[in-house]
């Protein structure tokens, strides 16, 4: 079946020009794939040693920094590609406003992040993890400075980075924690990460494009950047909440070894939807032109590729449940042995969530991010009521079932307003035929 999707897709992805995008990348692939297999073995290690509890805390201390990224460069990363492209003669002007204004978002994103620590959580050894892991959004400029790379099509330069980093920061965990070291030691090697892969990125820029003492600050283009970014900015607010927010309440309404417990299980998944996901930004560029060259073109393209993501879910999924039981003994031990049955139940969600990937990126080339905000909303809302009414009653599997339903929301709701759309335009011609007609009669 998959061949021959395959086959079919071919010649549709070949006949755009898609070669021209196929070394680019490639690249962005091979990285990704990198970190994929350094960050799966990395995660490995660390849950087998630091067992639930410890690693509850150090999935509870991650969470709850990530739920205020969002607010790191006020989403301006989303759309820096297209600006590049856009206006390459200005680009000096677009990156050094950028880089203040994520500069200046990630001082606002820390002093938020730990108030909210204080208020929310007791003053130990989470807390001061989260103080440490706030300091990352700092380093959150890397993303804008690769967007030039990604723009100038040369994605291989910051993918290296990328990957190189990651595995040399991997390597530095793994040393740490098989020398017993615990959860502050963990956060702060994730800070150097950060930081290791902006000075790089920064260095590299250097040597290519000149030097960044040419980055200049200009208001207008601030003002257009978070014009244009700031529904960009609540949609990753969204995400981020959407797959953190079940980790929050597990810790508060259950415990640590509870998180660690969730965790470990999602963490496959996280792991596994890197490769739909990796695919989708991968022919980003050529859906993009196709979007400008074809309308025909650009759904068919959609099409397959949602077809062909939708198949390697399923089958994902099957080969997830059939074999959850040994999957969790042989990577986590038996003390994650009520791990399992979460794993069979998030499985499933693989195939909504590849299915929300490629509407989300859908949508963005369309230019229809308010209605990507829309269908969002509600399996937000779901996601946050299912996980209170289900964790006290049925513990980690009920969070693996809030977000097993909620995961289905976005799309079930941007078929209902795809609907609704179809008959208001029928509404509309039917209005329109019978006034023509009744104009026709007198």
């Amino acid at each position: 079946m998959l061949s021959t999707l395959l086959q079919k897709t071919r010649p549709i992805w070949i006949k755009a020009s898609f070669k021209k995008y196929l070394k680019n990348t490639g690249w962005i692939f091979f990285s990704s794939m990198a970190r994929l297999v350094t960050s799966f073995v990395t995660v490995l290690i660390t849950i087998r040693i630091l067992g639930p509890e410890n690693y509850g805390q150090l999935s509870y201390t991650i969470s709850f920094v990530a739920l205020f990224w969002f607010i790191v460069g006020l989403g301006i990363n989303n759309i820096m590609y297209r600006e590049l492209v856009t206006y390459p003669d200005q680009k000096n002007a677009y990156l050094g406003t950028a880089f203040r204004i994520t500069f200046i978002s990630a001082f606002i994103a820390q002093i938020l992040t730990l108030i909210s620590a204080f208020l929310f959580s007791d003053i130990d050894v989470s807390f001061w993890a989260i103080f440490i892991l706030s300091f990352n959004y700092y380093f959150g400029g890397a993303y804008i400075v690769a967007s030039e790379f990604q723009a100038d099509v040369n994605a291989k330069i910051s993918s290296i980075i990328f990957a190189i980093s990651f595995f040399v920061t991997s390597l530095i965990k793994i040393l740490l924690v098989l020398g017993g070291k615990g959860v502050l030691y963990l956060a702060t090697v994730m800070v150097f990460e950060t930081f290791l892969i902006l000075i790089l990125i920064l260095y590299a820029r250097n040597k290519i494009y000149g030097p960044i003492k040419e980055w200049y600050y200009d208001r207008n283009i601030a003002t257009k950047l978070i014009r244009d970014s700031w529904p960009l900015m609540l949609v990753s607010a969204l995400a981020v909440i959407y797959t953190k927010v079940d980790h929050i309440m597990i810790k508060n309404i259950l415990d640590a070894r509870s998180v660690g417990l969730y965790d470990a299980p999602v963490r496959i998944i996280e792991l596994w939807l890197l490769v739909p996901a990796t695919i989708i930004t991968s022919l980003f560029p050529a859906l993009v032109n196709a979007k400008i060259d074809s309308q025909h073109t650009f759904k068919t393209r959609i099409v397959y590729l949602g077809s062909f993501l939708v198949c390697i879910a399923i089958g994902s999924a099957v080969f997830l449940n059939l074999f959850s039981e040994i999957i969790v003994h042989t990577l986590f031990g038996k003390e994650f042995e009520y791990s399992t049955g979460v794993l069979q139940i998030y499985a499933w969600s693989i195939i909504a969530s590849s299915i929300t990937l490629l509407l989300h990126q859908f949508l963005i080339i369309k230019n229809k991010v308010f209605v990507l905000l829309l269908i969002m909303i509600p399996g937000l809302l779901a996601n946050i009521t299912l996980n209170a009414l289900f964790i006290p009653t049925h513990g980690i599997q009920g969070a693996a079932w809030a977000t097993f339903i909620s995961c289905w929301i976005p799309s079930v709701t941007w078929l209902i307003l795809c609907r609704t759309h179809i008959n208001k335009l029928d509404v509309l011609r039917f209005l329109r035929t019978r006034n023509s007609k009744k104009h026709i009669d007198e």
